[in-house]
Protein backbone atom coordinates (compact mmCIF):
# COMPACT_ATOMS: atom_id res chain seq x y z
CA UNK A 1 0.00 0.00 0.00
CA UNK A 2 0.92 3.46 -0.81
CA UNK A 3 0.00 6.70 1.19
CA UNK A 4 0.87 10.09 -0.61
CA UNK A 5 -0.01 13.49 1.10
CA UNK A 6 -0.17 15.75 -1.10
CA UNK A 7 -1.04 19.77 0.04
CA UNK A 8 -2.60 21.94 -2.58
CA UNK A 9 -1.93 25.68 -2.61
CA UNK A 10 -4.81 28.08 -2.73
CA UNK A 11 -4.94 29.08 -6.06
CA UNK A 12 -4.35 25.64 -7.69
CA UNK A 13 -7.04 24.15 -10.10
CA UNK A 14 -5.87 20.29 -10.39
CA UNK A 15 -4.42 18.18 -9.28
CA UNK A 16 -2.82 15.09 -11.42
CA UNK A 17 -1.57 11.67 -9.63
CA UNK A 18 -0.36 8.57 -11.36
CA UNK A 19 -0.10 5.33 -8.79
CA UNK A 20 2.20 3.38 -11.22
CA UNK A 21 3.48 3.68 -14.59
CA UNK A 22 2.13 0.43 -15.26
CA UNK A 23 -1.47 1.23 -14.17
CA UNK A 24 -2.05 4.99 -13.91
CA UNK A 25 -4.76 6.82 -11.95
CA UNK A 26 -5.46 9.82 -12.09
CA UNK A 27 -7.56 11.75 -9.62
CA UNK A 28 -8.75 15.66 -10.91
CA UNK A 29 -9.94 17.46 -8.05
CA UNK A 30 -10.89 21.17 -8.30
CA UNK A 31 -9.90 23.39 -5.34
CA UNK A 32 -11.59 26.31 -4.34
CA UNK A 33 -11.16 29.56 -1.65
CA UNK A 34 -8.99 27.33 0.97
CA UNK A 35 -6.07 24.71 1.17
CA UNK A 36 -7.09 21.40 0.95
CA UNK A 37 -5.15 17.97 2.33
CA UNK A 38 -5.79 14.58 -0.05
CA UNK A 39 -4.59 11.58 1.30
CA UNK A 40 -4.91 8.61 -1.17
CA UNK A 41 -4.28 4.98 -0.30
CA UNK A 42 -3.64 2.61 -3.68
CA UNK A 43 -3.93 -0.91 -3.10
CA UNK A 44 -2.89 -2.88 -6.81
CA UNK A 45 -2.83 -0.21 -8.37
CA UNK A 46 -6.21 0.77 -7.39
CA UNK A 47 -7.58 3.87 -5.95
CA UNK A 48 -9.06 2.23 -3.01
CA UNK A 49 -9.22 5.12 -0.60
CA UNK A 50 -8.78 8.47 0.16
CA UNK A 51 -9.40 11.67 2.31
CA UNK A 52 -9.87 15.23 2.03
CA UNK A 53 -10.03 17.82 4.64
CA UNK A 54 -12.21 19.91 2.80
CA UNK A 55 -14.57 18.91 0.19
CA UNK A 56 -17.06 21.47 0.49
CA UNK A 57 -17.62 25.46 -0.81
CA UNK A 58 -16.83 26.47 -4.30
CA UNK A 59 -19.19 26.70 -7.41
CA UNK A 60 -19.65 23.79 -9.54
CA UNK A 61 -19.32 26.12 -12.67
CA UNK A 62 -15.43 26.21 -11.47
CA UNK A 63 -14.70 22.65 -11.49
CA UNK A 64 -12.97 20.62 -14.34
CA UNK A 65 -13.50 16.83 -13.59
CA UNK A 66 -14.05 14.74 -10.76
CA UNK A 67 -13.36 11.27 -10.26
CA UNK A 68 -15.13 9.49 -7.46
CA UNK A 69 -13.95 6.99 -5.22
CA UNK A 70 -13.51 3.79 -6.92
CA UNK A 71 -12.31 0.16 -6.96
CA UNK A 72 -12.97 -3.30 -7.63
CA UNK A 73 -15.18 -5.35 -6.13
CA UNK A 74 -12.75 -7.52 -4.26
CA UNK A 75 -10.68 -4.40 -3.41
CA UNK A 76 -13.29 -2.88 -1.95
CA UNK A 77 -14.67 -6.20 0.09
CA UNK A 78 -10.87 -6.22 1.60
CA UNK A 79 -9.52 -2.97 2.25
CA UNK A 80 -13.72 -2.62 3.58
CA UNK A 81 -13.61 1.40 4.32
CA UNK A 82 -15.72 3.42 6.64
CA UNK A 83 -16.90 6.07 3.68
CA UNK A 84 -17.76 9.52 4.84
CA UNK A 85 -20.85 11.04 5.23
CA UNK A 86 -22.37 11.53 1.54
CA UNK A 87 -18.97 10.06 0.01
CA UNK A 88 -19.50 8.09 -3.09
CA UNK A 89 -17.67 4.87 -4.15
CA UNK A 90 -17.80 2.51 -7.25
CA UNK A 91 -17.31 -0.63 -7.79
CA UNK A 92 -15.06 -0.48 -11.74
CA UNK A 93 -16.03 -4.10 -12.39
CA UNK A 94 -19.47 -2.93 -13.87
CA UNK A 95 -17.73 0.08 -15.99
CA UNK A 96 -18.73 -0.13 -19.48
CA UNK A 97 -21.49 -2.90 -19.17
CA UNK A 98 -24.22 -1.01 -17.78
CA UNK A 99 -24.71 -2.49 -13.97
CA UNK A 100 -22.18 -0.17 -12.10
CA UNK A 101 -22.83 -0.43 -8.46
CA UNK A 102 -22.23 2.14 -5.98
CA UNK A 103 -22.79 2.89 -2.53
CA UNK A 104 -23.08 6.35 -0.41
CA UNK A 105 -21.40 6.95 2.70
CA UNK A 106 -23.24 7.09 6.33
CA UNK A 107 -19.78 7.90 7.97
CA UNK A 108 -20.46 5.07 10.48
CA UNK A 109 -20.81 1.86 8.58
CA UNK A 110 -18.16 0.09 6.44
CA UNK A 111 -17.87 -0.90 3.07
CA UNK A 112 -19.80 -4.43 3.35
CA UNK A 113 -22.93 -3.31 6.05
CA UNK A 114 -23.19 -0.56 3.26
CA UNK A 115 -26.58 -0.77 0.64
CA UNK A 116 -26.11 -0.25 -2.74
CA UNK A 117 -27.38 2.71 -3.87
CA UNK A 118 -31.11 2.43 -5.48
CA UNK A 119 -33.09 5.04 -7.16
CA UNK A 120 -35.80 2.78 -8.82
CA UNK A 121 -33.69 1.96 -12.13
CA UNK A 122 -33.55 -1.39 -13.78
CA UNK A 123 -29.95 -1.58 -12.92
CA UNK A 124 -30.39 -0.49 -9.63
CA UNK A 125 -28.87 -2.97 -6.66
CA UNK A 126 -30.84 -5.29 -4.84
CA UNK A 127 -30.75 -7.97 -2.35
CA UNK A 128 -33.75 -9.93 -0.47
CA UNK A 129 -33.82 -13.29 0.65
CA UNK A 130 -36.60 -15.18 -0.75
CA UNK A 131 -39.43 -16.62 0.95
CA UNK A 132 -40.91 -18.64 -1.56
CA UNK A 133 -39.64 -21.19 -4.61
CA UNK A 134 -40.41 -18.80 -8.10
CA UNK A 135 -38.89 -19.17 -11.09
CA UNK A 136 -34.82 -20.03 -10.64
CA UNK A 137 -34.99 -18.44 -6.82
CA UNK A 138 -35.50 -21.33 -4.53
CA UNK A 139 -37.05 -20.41 -0.54
CA UNK A 140 -34.38 -18.73 1.56
CA UNK A 141 -32.11 -17.86 -1.35
CA UNK A 142 -30.69 -14.38 -0.99
CA UNK A 143 -31.20 -12.55 -4.81
CA UNK A 144 -28.38 -9.82 -4.18
CA UNK A 145 -27.72 -8.01 -7.51
CA UNK A 146 -28.92 -5.58 -9.79
CA UNK A 147 -32.70 -5.41 -10.52
CA UNK A 148 -31.94 -6.84 -13.90
CA UNK A 149 -29.75 -9.79 -12.86
CA UNK A 150 -32.55 -10.42 -10.28
CA UNK A 151 -35.31 -10.21 -12.90
CA UNK A 152 -32.96 -12.43 -15.06
CA UNK A 153 -32.62 -15.28 -11.89
CA UNK A 154 -36.15 -14.98 -11.59
CA UNK A 155 -37.48 -15.45 -15.43
CA UNK A 156 -34.46 -18.71 -15.46
CA UNK A 157 -35.52 -22.42 -15.47
CA UNK A 158 -37.13 -22.79 -12.10
CA UNK A 159 -35.87 -25.30 -9.76
CA UNK A 160 -36.88 -29.06 -10.03
CA UNK A 161 -37.87 -30.89 -6.99
CA UNK A 162 -37.08 -34.55 -6.58
CA UNK A 163 -39.96 -37.05 -7.73
CA UNK A 164 -39.79 -40.38 -6.46
CA UNK A 165 -42.35 -43.61 -6.68
CA UNK A 166 -42.10 -46.04 -3.44
CA UNK A 167 -44.42 -48.95 -3.22
CA UNK A 168 -45.09 -52.43 -2.24
CA UNK A 169 -46.42 -55.89 -4.24
CA UNK A 170 -48.78 -56.15 -1.70
CA UNK A 171 -51.34 -54.08 -0.81
CA UNK A 172 -54.77 -56.47 0.27
CA UNK A 173 -54.19 -60.12 0.50
CA UNK A 174 -56.68 -63.19 1.48
CA UNK A 175 -57.10 -63.33 4.98
CA UNK A 176 -55.63 -66.55 6.43
CA UNK A 177 -52.75 -66.33 3.95
CA UNK A 178 -49.36 -64.77 5.03
CA UNK A 179 -46.77 -63.18 2.72
CA UNK A 180 -43.51 -61.52 2.45
CA UNK A 181 -43.57 -58.37 0.75
CA UNK A 182 -40.76 -56.67 -1.22
CA UNK A 183 -40.72 -52.73 -1.33
CA UNK A 184 -39.77 -51.22 -4.71
CA UNK A 185 -38.66 -47.46 -5.49
CA UNK A 186 -37.59 -45.14 -7.90
CA UNK A 187 -35.84 -41.80 -7.39
CA UNK A 188 -35.93 -38.96 -10.24
CA UNK A 189 -33.33 -36.39 -8.09
CA UNK A 190 -33.76 -33.70 -11.29
CA UNK A 191 -32.47 -30.17 -9.81
CA UNK A 192 -31.85 -31.86 -6.22
CA UNK A 193 -29.40 -34.64 -4.72
CA UNK A 194 -30.22 -38.24 -2.69
CA UNK A 195 -27.97 -38.40 0.60
CA UNK A 196 -29.63 -41.43 1.66
CA UNK A 197 -32.51 -43.59 0.96
CA UNK A 198 -33.88 -46.16 3.80
CA UNK A 199 -36.57 -49.00 3.58
CA UNK A 200 -38.49 -49.28 7.14
CA UNK A 201 -40.97 -52.06 8.68
CA UNK A 202 -42.54 -50.91 11.79
CA UNK A 203 -40.80 -47.23 11.88
CA UNK A 204 -37.55 -49.29 11.90
CA UNK A 205 -34.97 -49.56 9.55
CA UNK A 206 -34.63 -52.70 7.66
CA UNK A 207 -32.32 -52.02 4.89
CA UNK A 208 -29.96 -48.84 3.92
CA UNK A 209 -29.91 -48.74 0.26
CA UNK A 210 -27.29 -45.96 0.28
CA UNK A 211 -28.13 -43.51 -2.52
CA UNK A 212 -29.61 -45.75 -4.70
CA UNK A 213 -32.37 -44.15 -7.39
CA UNK A 214 -34.34 -46.89 -8.36
CA UNK A 215 -34.32 -50.74 -7.04
CA UNK A 216 -36.00 -53.77 -5.04
CA UNK A 217 -35.90 -55.28 -2.27
CA UNK A 218 -37.82 -58.33 -0.39
CA UNK A 219 -38.47 -57.94 3.31
CA UNK A 220 -36.96 -60.39 5.71
CA UNK A 221 -40.18 -61.45 7.53
CA UNK A 222 -43.99 -62.62 6.47
CA UNK A 223 -47.01 -61.29 7.98
CA UNK A 224 -50.53 -62.57 8.12
CA UNK A 225 -54.00 -60.95 9.87
CA UNK A 226 -52.37 -61.39 13.20
CA UNK A 227 -49.32 -59.32 12.60
CA UNK A 228 -50.13 -55.75 14.03
CA UNK A 229 -51.10 -52.80 11.91
CA UNK A 230 -47.50 -51.28 12.62
CA UNK A 231 -45.80 -54.89 11.42
CA UNK A 232 -47.85 -54.65 8.38
CA UNK A 233 -46.64 -50.98 7.61
CA UNK A 234 -43.51 -50.49 5.44
CA UNK A 235 -41.92 -47.34 4.14
CA UNK A 236 -39.42 -45.74 2.20
CA UNK A 237 -37.01 -42.43 3.53
CA UNK A 238 -35.65 -40.69 0.86
CA UNK A 239 -33.43 -37.86 2.42
CA UNK A 240 -31.75 -34.81 -0.28
CA UNK A 241 -29.83 -31.82 0.05
CA UNK A 242 -32.77 -29.64 -0.80
CA UNK A 243 -36.12 -31.15 0.34
CA UNK A 244 -34.38 -32.80 3.62
CA UNK A 245 -36.64 -36.04 4.46
CA UNK A 246 -39.32 -37.56 1.91
CA UNK A 247 -41.05 -40.65 3.60
CA UNK A 248 -44.02 -42.15 2.00
CA UNK A 249 -45.35 -45.22 4.16
CA UNK A 250 -47.52 -48.32 2.29
CA UNK A 251 -49.09 -50.66 4.36
CA UNK A 252 -50.77 -54.74 3.92
CA UNK A 253 -54.09 -55.47 4.54
CA UNK A 254 -55.86 -58.64 5.25
CA UNK A 255 -59.61 -59.06 3.97
CA UNK A 256 -61.93 -62.47 3.97
CA UNK A 257 -62.69 -63.22 -0.06
CA UNK A 258 -65.97 -62.34 -1.34
CA UNK A 259 -67.33 -65.00 -3.64
CA UNK A 260 -70.15 -64.23 -6.94
CA UNK A 261 -71.67 -67.03 -8.96
CA UNK A 262 -74.45 -69.52 -9.50
CA UNK A 263 -75.49 -72.74 -7.91
CA UNK A 264 -78.40 -74.92 -7.48
CA UNK A 265 -80.24 -74.26 -4.46
CA UNK A 266 -79.44 -77.89 -2.71
CA UNK A 267 -75.84 -76.32 -3.58
CA UNK A 268 -75.69 -73.68 -1.77
CA UNK A 269 -73.03 -74.08 1.35
CA UNK A 270 -69.18 -73.30 2.01
CA UNK A 271 -67.69 -76.16 -0.07
CA UNK A 272 -69.30 -75.25 -3.07
CA UNK A 273 -69.80 -71.29 -2.67
CA UNK A 274 -65.94 -71.74 -2.62
CA UNK A 275 -65.91 -73.04 -5.94
CA UNK A 276 -67.32 -69.85 -7.34
CA UNK A 277 -65.71 -66.34 -8.79
CA UNK A 278 -63.44 -65.53 -5.77
CA UNK A 279 -62.31 -61.69 -5.44
CA UNK A 280 -60.60 -59.99 -2.55
CA UNK A 281 -61.21 -56.90 -2.16
CA UNK A 282 -62.22 -54.18 0.38
CA UNK A 283 -65.99 -53.35 1.40
CA UNK A 284 -67.57 -51.58 -1.52
CA UNK A 285 -70.27 -51.57 -4.13
CA UNK A 286 -69.51 -54.21 -6.74
CA UNK A 287 -71.00 -53.23 -10.17
CA UNK A 288 -71.32 -54.69 -13.41
CA UNK A 289 -71.38 -58.94 -12.35
CA UNK A 290 -71.49 -61.29 -14.62
CA UNK A 291 -74.13 -64.18 -14.13
CA UNK A 292 -74.91 -67.21 -16.63
CA UNK A 293 -77.37 -69.37 -14.50
CA UNK A 294 -79.04 -72.66 -16.26
CA UNK A 295 -82.18 -73.28 -13.86
CA UNK A 296 -79.84 -71.94 -11.06
CA UNK A 297 -79.76 -68.99 -8.47
CA UNK A 298 -78.00 -66.11 -8.42
CA UNK A 299 -74.73 -66.06 -5.08
CA UNK A 300 -73.11 -63.44 -3.60
CA UNK A 301 -71.30 -64.11 -0.77
CA UNK A 302 -68.71 -61.35 1.69
CA UNK A 303 -67.71 -60.78 5.37
CA UNK A 304 -70.38 -60.16 7.04
CA UNK A 305 -68.28 -57.09 8.92
CA UNK A 306 -68.61 -55.42 5.69
CA UNK A 307 -72.64 -54.91 6.79
CA UNK A 308 -75.84 -55.67 5.10
CA UNK A 309 -76.07 -54.81 1.34
CA UNK A 310 -78.38 -51.79 0.96
CA UNK A 311 -79.55 -52.34 -2.65
CA UNK A 312 -78.90 -55.22 -5.67
CA UNK A 313 -79.51 -53.34 -9.36
CA UNK A 314 -80.21 -55.64 -12.34
CA UNK A 315 -79.18 -54.48 -15.98
CA UNK A 316 -82.21 -51.83 -16.07
CA UNK A 317 -81.33 -50.47 -13.19
CA UNK A 318 -84.61 -51.85 -11.41
CA UNK A 319 -84.14 -52.65 -7.67
CA UNK A 320 -84.02 -56.48 -7.35
CA UNK A 321 -82.96 -56.82 -3.54
CA UNK A 322 -86.51 -57.97 -2.80
CA UNK A 323 -85.93 -61.26 -4.80
CA UNK A 324 -82.86 -62.25 -2.75
CA UNK A 325 -82.68 -64.20 0.81
CA UNK A 326 -80.02 -63.43 3.30
CA UNK A 327 -78.19 -65.57 5.72
CA UNK A 328 -74.85 -66.25 7.50
CA UNK A 329 -73.00 -69.28 7.18
CA UNK A 330 -69.44 -70.08 9.16
CA UNK A 331 -66.43 -70.22 7.08
CA UNK A 332 -63.12 -71.95 7.77
CA UNK A 333 -60.23 -70.01 5.90
CA UNK A 334 -56.91 -71.02 5.02
CA UNK A 335 -54.99 -71.26 8.19
CA UNK A 336 -57.98 -72.63 9.73
CA UNK A 337 -59.29 -68.83 11.51
CA UNK A 338 -63.21 -68.74 11.11
CA UNK A 339 -64.83 -65.88 9.44
CA UNK A 340 -68.73 -65.06 9.37
CA UNK A 341 -70.27 -64.65 5.95
CA UNK A 342 -73.16 -63.26 4.82
CA UNK A 343 -74.73 -64.76 1.65
CA UNK A 344 -76.92 -63.90 -0.54
CA UNK A 345 -79.29 -66.07 -2.57
CA UNK A 346 -81.80 -65.37 -5.44
CA UNK A 347 -85.33 -67.01 -4.58
CA UNK A 348 -85.99 -68.23 -7.78
CA UNK A 349 -84.29 -70.88 -10.29
CA UNK A 350 -83.43 -68.55 -13.32
CA UNK A 351 -81.21 -68.97 -16.88
CA UNK A 352 -79.66 -65.89 -18.46
CA UNK A 353 -76.60 -65.01 -20.43
CA UNK A 354 -74.02 -62.55 -19.01
CA UNK A 355 -77.11 -60.92 -16.82
CA UNK A 356 -74.87 -57.99 -15.37
CA UNK A 357 -76.14 -57.02 -11.31
CA UNK A 358 -74.42 -54.02 -8.89
CA UNK A 359 -74.23 -55.14 -4.88
CA UNK A 360 -74.55 -51.70 -3.40
CA UNK A 361 -73.54 -51.24 0.25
Amino acid sequence: MAIVNVEIAENSSKLNLSVSEESPSELNLSVFEETTTVVVQVVENQIVDWTSTSIDGGSPESANLIQVRRGTASNWASVNPILTEGEVGVETDGIGTGNVKEKIGDGVKDWNSLPYKSSGGSDDAYSKVAEVDIGGVRDGDTVESTVKEALDQLLSAPFKSLTYSYSINYSLVEKGLSVTPTSTWNIAPNDDTVTDVSILRNNIEESNQGTALSGSYLHLDSIDFSSSTSERTYKIDITSTDAGLNSTPRSVAFVAPTYAGVLAIANVDETNIKTITKYVRSRATQNNISFSPVLQRYIYAYPKSFGLLSSIKDPSNFEVIGTFDVSEITFTLADGTSEIMYIYVSNADTTQTNFLQDFIF
